[in-house]
């Protein structure tokens, strides 16, 4: 019975320990990004701020938001009113390791928007992206 104990407990380690280096690298977004957030708030005056974060697993050639893409709701479809990209001001940055930036909106009152953000991160050897969407009330 205590053999069968101490097999079981070496076993149950053992799994353990072959396991860290999958969760050590489950941790990271990709090869190039690191760690990467955002967050949508109504502010006043139906001004919608949208705040976005992203972190390079490295320094980054470029570093940022590709696109943000504001939609409103018209019911039983979506449509575009409001695009900025990545070579708009406070989207981007060169050469580094984070960035992170606030870009605003002015809303109409009780209008739904769905605003989708796309992070990326670019380097010498590759290039990914992520994307976010988030849902909102002005």
């Amino acid at each position: 019975m205590k053999k069968r104990t101490l097999y079981l407990a070496l076993s149950i380690i053992m799994l353990l320990f072959s396991m860290a280096p999958a969760m050590a690298a489950s941790t990271r977004a990709s090869d190039y990004i690191s760690r990467y957030s955002s967050d949508v708030k109504v502010l006043s005056d139906s001004e919608i701020a949208i705040w976005f974060s992203i972190y390079g697993t490295d320094e980054m050639d470029c570093l940022g938001a590709e696109k943000i893409s504001i939609y409103e709701n018209l019911g039983n479809r979506w449509r575009m009113v409001e695009l900025f990209e990545r070579g708009d001001t406070g989207m981007s940055e060169t050469d580094t390791y984070h960035f992170q930036n606030v870009k605003y909106f002015s809303g109409e009152p009780g209008t739904e928007y769905k605003i989708s953000i796309v992070l990326f991160a670019e380097s010498g050897s590759g290039y990914d992206s992520r994307t976010r969407t988030h849902y909102i009330t002005a």
